[in-house]
């Protein structure tokens, strides 16, 4: 989200040497990897693959007493 004029030199920029400014990369690099991120999980999981990011997963602990029972 940027004016106009900005907007067009950006552009400009882009069309004329495939480059962006360094304050904007973080932000498009980040958005980019989100969605590429969901889609690869997407897909990962139609074709029976495993996901290419590690899920959480539940662990279930033991209660306290019965890990410290002495008897």
């Amino acid at each position: 989200m940027e004016e106009q004029k900005k907007a067009k030199e950006i552009l400009g920029n882009w069309k004329k040497d495939k480059k962006l400014p360094k304050e904007m990369m973080a932000g498009l690099l980040n958005t980019i990897l989100t969605k590429c991120n969901v889609q690869a999980l997407i897909l990962s999981q139609q074709v029976n693959l495993p996901p290419p990011i590690p899920l959480p997963k539940v662990q279930v602990q033991q209660q306290q007493a019965e890990k410290n029972y002495i008897g």
